[in-house]
């Protein structure tokens, strides 16, 4: 028996009879499933199952078992000549997916032939220690694409279905409510815990009252989704089962797909650091002492795009003191839609330190009920190996919210609004408190720098510390 899945023909080995006719379990089950339906199920099936199928019968003949050594170490396999750099091309999704795939946490030896049978099928040795794309790869038509990079998506991300789709073997997404629980109390008591989450982005709301929070791969009617070539027949999201599913990333970070998730966090204390200065993907100076920066430094930071401001110390052209950045923080009401837990994928595999964030699938307009500003401050500690930027403050600049009270009260009750308010305040306080030892750092460095204060007498005379300034009283009478 044969069936043809995304253009691609597979044949199913003698064994699946077998198979079929063992007691059930969730294998045995979806074999079944699939003869009696297969319309409906194989393709769910074949993505699931495929490496399982195809350890079972005869490797492909273009398999290049020998080779993963050869390209293990390629962390970007299309160079800015091939399209790396612009996410319309081919060559951009190909390193966003590899870049998982290669470092996935159940990546076997079945995984390391297909990643090599997908790179050698679009890419060859340019004859310099790098590669450039293959000849064969020109003449491929999009179906063949599309093939290539689903073969590595599916190695490097996980799925999560959504909705009412087709059943698999995939995980499925939940209620989001159930996901989302922020605990009120009253005087050390839990009263009640309300389905809120949060989420940091510096759009003004009118950027997004007409459609909220949408995936990039979901906004199929925005230029965005064509800025990202995901209208192009060889992109997997042009598929809707995959266009319409939470992925996570299997690789290094073990996080949320950029493209098909909208991440919110379940906590806002824990949220307010992120992102971080301190990481060098996402700021190049995170190791940098500013005492060392030039003009080219000082553009680099003034043009980043967290917004950063340079505060200096005594003016224009004194030392740089500090970083600042002002933030904004949506709450959100996420008693709907669909979500998957983020921070419990990542427990499972003993990720350190996961943050709780969820993967959900969209967040309408109604459900943003309200933005919170925040200024972050951060400064270079130097005590560190090597120093890196880090925050020591976080001040709130005002909380509003976007959603009429009244209507806030008749979903949730009529203590709602004052309730927020507080959840609101004690995230801010509880942020400071976890970076306390950063700011007790902070303003010793400070005070180190500039020396000890200046103490003035009466008469105007200036004196470094009480010593000076009490013996002088003593000598010219001075109150």
């Amino acid at each position: 028996m044969s069936i043809t899945v995304d253009g691609v023909t597979y044949s199913l080995p003698d064994q699946i009879n077998q198979i079929a006719s063992l007691p059930p379990g969730p294998f045995q089950l979806a074999i079944r499933t699939v003869k009696a339906s297969p319309d409906k199920m194989w393709a769910s099936l074949i993505e699931q199952q495929r490496g399982r199928l195809q350890s079972n019968s005869t490797p492909a003949p273009n398999a290049r078992n020998g080779k993963w050594d050869e390209i293990k170490e390629v962390v970007h396999p299309f160079g800015a000549a091939h399209g790396a750099n612009d996410s319309k091309e081919f060559g951009y999704w190909f390193n966003y997916f590899w870049v998982e795939a290669r470092e996935a946490h159940d990546l076997n030896a079945a995984g390391q032939t297909q990643l090599c049978d997908a790179f050698f099928a679009v890419l060859e040795s340019d004859g310099n220690k790098g590669f450039q794309p293959s000849p064969q790869f020109a003449a491929m038509d999009n179906t063949k694409k599309q093939n290539v990079l689903l073969k590595v998506m599916r190695i490097g991300f996980k799925r999560i279905q959504v909705g009412e789709a087709p059943p698999s073997l995939a995980a499925r997404a939940v209620d989001a409510k159930t996901l989302f629980a922020v605990d009120i109390k009253d005087k050390g008591l839990l009263v009640r815990r309300l389905p809120l989450g949060f989420r940091g982005d510096n759009r003004d709301f009118s950027a997004l009252a007409k459609s909220g929070f949408v995936t990039r791969s979901r906004s199929v009617q925005e230029k965005i989704h064509s800025d990202y070539g995901m209208d192009q027949e060889w992109h997997p999201f042009h598929l809707p089962i995959y266009r319409d599913s939470l992925f996570l990333r299997k690789g290094k970070s073990k996080d949320n797909c950029l493209h098909t998730v909208i991440s919110v966090a379940s906590s806002l204390e824990e949220m307010l650091p992120y992102p971080l200065l301190s990481d060098a993907s996402l700021f190049k100076l995170a190791n940098s002492d500013p005492a060392s920066w030039g003009s080219s430094e000082i553009d680099y930071v003034q043009s980043h795009f967290m917004g950063l401001t340079i505060v200096r110390e005594g003016g224009a052209t004194g030392p740089i003191d500090k970083i600042t950045t002002v933030k904004n923080v949506y709450v959100l009401d996420m008693s709907s839609g669909s979500a998957y837990d983020t921070a419990g994928f990542q427990q499972s595999l003993n990720v350190g330190n996961p943050f709780p964030e969820r993967a959900v699938d969209r967040v309408l307009p109604e459900q943003i009920i309200g933005l919170l500003k925040v200024r972050k401050s951060y400064f270079y500690r130097r005590t560190s190996t090597p120093g890196v930027w880090t925050m020591f403050d976080v001040e709130s600049l005002g909380f509003q919210f976007l959603t009429a009270e009244t209507l806030i009260q008749s979903r949730f009750g009529a203590l709602t609004p004052s309730q927020i308010r507080d959840v609101i305040a004690g995230g801010i306080r509880a942020a400071n408190f976890n970076i306390r030892g950063e700011k007790e750092q902070y303003e010793r460095a400070k005070l180190a720098a500039s020396g000890p204060p200046k103490l003035k007498c009466s008469c105007g005379k200036e004196f470094t510390g009480t010593i000076g300034l009490n013996s002088h009283r003593k000598a010219q009478g001075c109150a």
